[in-house]
């Protein structure tokens, strides 16, 4: 696997490793527009799953009529731009990373309640609203 720079627009989103989360098991990033919390995210999803084995990742949004409307675009804009194509399958609904396994989902949360109590085995849960 190639090695790849991931630049971060502020040192406050080294939360989103383990090294400095210091064991966290939620973390809150609040901003403005254009504060750059989504791309942050997603490089940060990006690189866990090029990082650890078999990482299970879900992608909820409050409401979601459909993938299109979901994180999916920007996980596959910042895998382009990032020039991590071959590294990364990306279907119709999941994105996978084919050296580790890794796997990224998305739901929507509104009105799926009782679907968002049985997850089970998911390392990390992104929600955006």
């Amino acid at each position: 696997m190639r090695e790849v720079r991931f630049d971060y627009p502020s040192p406050k989103f080294r939360i989103l490793y383990p090294e400095y989360s210091r064991g966290k098991k939620h973390i809150i990033l609040k901003g403005g527009r254009a504060s750059t919390k989504s791309w942050s995210v997603a490089m940060a999803l990006l690189d866990h799953c090029r990082t650890y084995n078999g990482l299970q990742v879900m992608c909820g949004r409050e409401v979601q009529n459909s993938i299109a409307e979901s994180s999916k675009r920007l996980l596959d804009n910042t895998i382009s731009r990032l020039g991590l194509n071959d590294e990364f399958k990306s279907t119709n609904t999941y994105i996978e990373h084919r050296e580790t396994g890794s796997f990224i989902r998305f739901m929507g949360m509104e009105g799926n309640h009782e679907s968002i109590k049985g997850l089970e085995s998911y390392d990390i849960f992104w929600v955006e609203e």
